[in-house]
């Protein structure tokens, strides 16, 4: 593996946007000094009294309303293609 810095180019500006080291922390420049450390995510900083709540997105659009009628529709039938299955296996 390589270990030079990874070095991005802005493609509408023409230079170098920013520049990356092997551990993932961004450089001042080619050589330069750790301006920002890689940002990690550790589980243990979540604290156990704290429930995770993760909400599903409202449908707002009318394209997501009828990809939601179609979704349920197909599951509607799948359940019933299945309970039949079952049925003829018992």
């Amino acid at each position: 593996m390589d270990n030079k810095p990874k070095v991005s180019v802005a493609s509408h500006l023409n230079k170098i946007s920013e520049v990356i080291d092997i551990d993932g922390n961004k450089l001042s420049g080619i050589k330069g000094e750790i301006v920002e450390r890689k940002k990690v995510f550790n589980m243990a900083d979540i604290g156990k009294d704290e429930p995770l709540m993760i909400e599903a997105p409202k449908p707002s659009s009318l394209s997501s309303k009828i990809e939601q009628k179609i979704n349920d529709k197909i599951n509607e039938l799948l359940d019933k293609k299945i309970d039949e299955i079952f049925s003829k296996m018992f």
